[in-house]
């Protein structure tokens, strides 16, 4: 799952992220309140982290951005403990829930952050996704082709997800890179490569159609059989 923290100070932040990337979330980092939004306005996030513990106030105008933007998006807030009287105020702007700054370097945050998700019953991010006869639940981490589960690396589940996430749509491998593991792209490396190989053996290999396919100079995608012709790209059934 991709998750967007948003803290101002440097050090309380990698600490964050780090935290968040050892329990296998991509992660991604905005150090202020403009880039917070400018984040949110361009990608679809399973869940939002908020430190307003130090906010003049505009913590709550972004929170109020994030739920014009992204009605659906989970939003876990941190707060110090003075600021207690608020938490009402931000259950009422949309926030799913709220934790204390000081609890962060506990497992507190962590079990926070997994009940907001999986409280999201109704939310479209929080649902199971399915392209054809393949099916991953995010809550549950768990892969199904044809009813029969599969069972994949963290990596291989993050790569499987960030296609399913993008189905009928090319992505290149710096994009799975950068976005699937939050990690630069190497100048020179296969590894893409070798996950998509490993991945298709799991996914297509005992399967009539293929759904991983290559696109030339481009990258790959996810793509389901049309209704006739059976090598259409479609999308994600609800």
């Amino acid at each position: 799952m991709r998750i967007l923290v948003s803290e101002s100070d440097s050090g309380f932040g990698a600490f964050l992220e780090q935290s968040f990337r050892a329990e296998d979330y991509t992660v991604d980092l905005a150090h202020d309140w403009e880039e917070a939004k400018s984040l949110v306005e361009q990608h679809a996030y399973d869940l939002a982290l908020l430190d307003i513990s130090v906010s003049d106030g505009a913590g709550f105008e972004v929170l109020r951005h994030f739920h014009v933007v992204r009605p659906q998006l989970p939003v876990l807030v941190l707060i110090n403990r003075t600021q207690l009287e608020d938490s009402t105020r931000l259950l009422g702007m949309g926030a799913d829930d709220f934790a204390f700054r000081s609890a962060a370097s506990s497992p507190e945050l962590s079990a926070r952050a997994r009940a907001v998700l999986l409280r999201g019953g109704n939310r479209p991010l929080g649902t199971v996704l399915r392209v054809d006869d393949l099916e991953l639940n995010p809550a549950k981490r768990t892969v199904t082709r044809s009813g029969k589960p599969i069972h994949l690396t963290s990596k291989e589940y993050s790569l499987l997800e960030y296609l399913m996430r993008n189905v009928g749509h090319g992505v290149t491998r710096e994009e799975i890179i950068g976005h699937a593991w939050n990690l630069p792209a190497p100048p020179q490396t296969n590894v893409v490569e070798v996950y998509i190989n490993s991945l298709r053996k799991k996914i297509d290999g005992q399967s009539e159609y293929k759904l991983i396919q290559t696109i030339r100079g481009r990258g790959y995608q996810l793509t389901t059989p049309g209704p006739k012709e059976g090598t259409k790209a479609g999308v994600p059934s609800t």
